[in-house]
C-alpha cells in the first residue's frame, strides 16, 4: 500500500509555493518514507523502518499518514 502526501512550501529561503511530497509505502512489515520537493524527480531523503509483525509496520504506516494531514498535508493517492 502507498500513501502520496503533498503540501504548500511555506518557506522564506525563496521556496515559497513549491510542494513538498511525502510518501508512505507499506510493503509486509517493512514501512518506506521518502520526502521532497514535488518538483524534483528524486527525494530529498528515504527512511525505511522493519517491524517484527505486519500489524505493526501497518499502525506506523497509519500513524504517519494522519501526522502528516494533521499538519495540513493534503493526502492526494492511496494506492
Amino acid at each position: 500500500m502507498k500513501w502520496i502526501l503533498v503540501k504548500k512550501s511555506e518557506g522564506n529561503r525563496g521556496n515559497a509555493g513549491l510542494k513538498k511530497i511525502y510518501q508512505v509505502i507499506l510493503d509486509d512489515n517493512k514501512v518506506i518514507t521518502q520526502w521532497g520537493k514535488a518538483e524534483e524527480i528524486t527525494p530529498q531523503a528515504k527512511q525505511e523502518k522493519s517491524f517484527t509483525w505486519s500489524y505493526q509496520a501497518k499502525a506506523y504506516a497509519y500513524d504517519k499518514v494522519e501526522a502528516k494531514v494533521s499538519k495540513g498535508y493534503e493526502l492526494v493517492l492511496v494506492a
